[in-house]
């Protein structure tokens, strides 16, 4: 799942760059001169973990994505920031400062804007995937972790519902954050 949010992440970041949607390449008739060009494969470390990743590519190699540098093959410690934008109830300006806390680096605000806004639809697409009647196993777990709020890093709790499916797969079913951990918010979770 931290894989495949962290693909989302470069996948907006390469349509901020060529400046239009998949797909979309043509505008008026007039084709743009610069494409996707499919992927390279990389594998990062992250905690005590790693794992293959898809990273896009252009056609003219003009491309060079800013969350993991050319040679760099660690991640460092963003797991739980890429998993709380996809938390339910998260504000727009959290998933901003959310998102310029994980690349660590000076960008222009134009570009953290642009890069959120690619990203928004994955999130909706994921908030809003189909769930089966019933799970055979069910992992519920809350953990706490610090999101910059107001130029300060404040300490919250991320409610987490996993799923085994009948077949056997793993599912994340939701995220979502809280001010703290407590039967009322769980209740919340539950009920949502």
């Amino acid at each position: 799942m931290f894989k495949t949010f962290t693909e989302a992440l470069l996948n907006a970041e390469l349509t901020q760059h060529l400046g239009y949607e998949k797909s979309k390449r043509s505008q008026n008739g007039i084709r743009r001169p610069n494409k996707r060009n499919g992927f390279s494969g990389k594998t990062v470390n992250y905690k005590n973990d790693s794992m293959y990743l898809k990273i896009p590519r252009d056609r003219n190699g003009s491309f060079e994505n800013k969350l993991i540098d050319k040679y760099e093959s660690n991640l460092g410690d963003i797991e739980e920031q890429v998993l709380s934008l996809f938390a339910s109830g998260m504000p727009y300006e959290n998933i901003v400062n959310t998102i310029k806390s994980i690349y660590k680096k000076d960008l222009s605000p134009s570009w953290i804007s642009s890069v959120t806004n690619k990203l928004l639809p994955e999130i909706e697409k994921w908030k809003s995937q189909k769930l089966d009647s019933s799970y055979p196993i069910l992992y519920i777990d809350g953990m706490y972790f610090n999101i910059k709020e107001n130029n300060s890093y404040v300490k919250k709790s991320l409610y987490v519902i996993l799923a085994i499916d009948w077949q056997g797969n793993k599912k994340a079913l939701g995220f979502w954050i809280k001010n703290t951990e407590s039967a009322s918010n769980w209740l919340d979770v539950f009920l949502n």
